[in-house]
């Protein structure tokens, strides 16, 4: 079912704000109207996408990448075949709720 949550949160540990949405799942603000909502959204997502604000890790044999998902917006490129190993762990932390 639909979600309601605020948009920009203070994940534990850190000072810094971070914006908390999704290009495939945010589809409206609350309290905006949907043409000044869907501006917003979709300049939030021209911005994080940049070029300037993308890191594309290279891998190589041995590498670990560690990521925090409260910050972070990623996706999945696959540019590996078949006869090439993967492990992927995820770890999740209890409690933390946007705010």
């Amino acid at each position: 079912p639909p979600q309601s949550h605020p948009i920009v949160r203070l994940p534990s540990g850190t000072n810094q704000q971070a914006i908390f949405v999704n290009p495939h799942f945010t589809t409206e603000i609350e309290d905006v109207s949907p043409e000044e909502g869907s501006w917003m959204l979709n300049h939030m997502n021209k911005v994080a996408t940049q070029p300037e604000n993308i890191y594309r890790h290279q891998w190589r044999v041995g590498d670990v990448l560690v990521w925090d998902n409260r910050r972070t917006m990623h996706y999945a490129v696959r540019d590996y075949t078949e006869d090439m190993p993967r492990k992927l762990h995820r770890c999740t932390a209890e409690g933390e709720i946007p705010v």
